[in-house]
This record gives C-alpha cells, sequence and structure tokens, in this order.
C-alpha cells in the first residue's frame, strides 16, 4: 500500500508563494464556485486583477458572502507573512461553470496580478486537509 498523494500546492512569483488553489467540487447543474487559496512569504506590494478559467464564462473578484454585490476591481496585496483567500472574505468566485468540478480532479486556473504578471496554477477540488 502506497502514501496517500500529496495535497499541497505551491506555486512561486517573485512577491509571494501562492499555496493550494481550491474549490469544492460542484453538482450537476451548479454554476458557480468560490475558490480559495492563500498567499505567503510576500516581501513586496502586488494586485490580483482577475483570473481566468476555461470552464466558466467569468472568474470575478469578491470580497464576502454577499454574491450578488459587484465585483472587485482589483485586490491590493500588502508585504506580509499571509494573506487568506476564503469563501467568508477575499476569494474568486467562477460563475457560469460549463461542467460539473470533479471531486480528486484539478483545473488549470490562471492569476492575472499587476506586478507579477500571469501566474498559471492548478485548482484541486476537495478541501484543504
Amino acid at each position: 500500500m502506497g502514501l496517500p498523494p500529496a495535497q499541497a500546492h505551491e506555486y512561486y512569483a517573485q512577491q509571494f508563494t501562492l499555496i493550494h488553489p481550491w474549490t469544492e467540487p460542484t453538482l450537476p447543474g451548479q454554476t458557480e464556485a468560490r475558490v480559495r487559496f492563500n498567499l505567503q512569504s510576500i516581501s513586496g506590494q502586488d494586485r490580483l486583477l482577475g483570473a481566468q478559467f476555461a470552464f466558466s464564462a467569468a472568474a470575478e473578484l469578491r470580497s464576502g458572502t454577499d454574491d450578488s454585490a459587484a465585483p472587485l476591481p482589483w485586490i491590493d496585496i500588502q508585504p506580509g507573512e499571509r494573506m487568506n483567500f476564503d469563501s467568508n472574505g477575499y476569494h474568486v468566485l467562477l460563475k457560469g461553470l460549463t461542467m460539473p468540478l470533479l471531486h480528486d480532479r484539478s483545473y488549470p486556473l490562471a492569476f492575472r496580478f499587476e506586478k507579477s504578471g500571469v501566474l498559471n496554477v492548478m485548482m484541486s477540488m476537495g478541501s484543504m486537509d
């Protein structure tokens, strides 16, 4: 019996490390999903300008739980140890999903930053555990 697969995914930009982008699996017909991740070891200012996901009509920057509010034009990133993106605070809302996102799968997602440029990641389905 082998070891279970590792769950952590780290992506390195010049001024920070993006840790484990993930969302919960979706049900057939579900059209939205919230992407969560963390930024760590933030050494300089940057700005998250947007995201792109091939299997959704839009990827919006959000803050809080009110998905009827207008999306944010950007999210400022300040130097520090950690910045959490979760379902209750800052997050990326995938809207208009064109297919279910399946448990234990990974999907390509691109984040666009003002200074760091495009950071291509693999978004996991499941939880942080």
